[in-house]
């Protein structure tokens, strides 16, 4: 349940981005930039961290 919640925390701003696109559909190239620059960030750290450890 945690690391559900661990994935839930790392891709809430995805989860945002779908609640903002049904609400106002012409956020759509906006809320797509946000996605993959989010998910970029994420991957980012994930590396970032994988290093530290190293």
């Amino acid at each position: 349940m945690s690391k559900f919640l661990e994935s839930c925390k790392k891709f809430w701003f995805f989860y945002f981005d779908i609640i903002l696109l049904i609400i106002f559909p012409w956020l759509f190239p906006y809320a797509l930039t946000a996605a993959v620059i989010g998910l970029v960030i994420c991957l980012w750290n994930e590396r970032k961290k994988r290093k530290e450890k190293k």
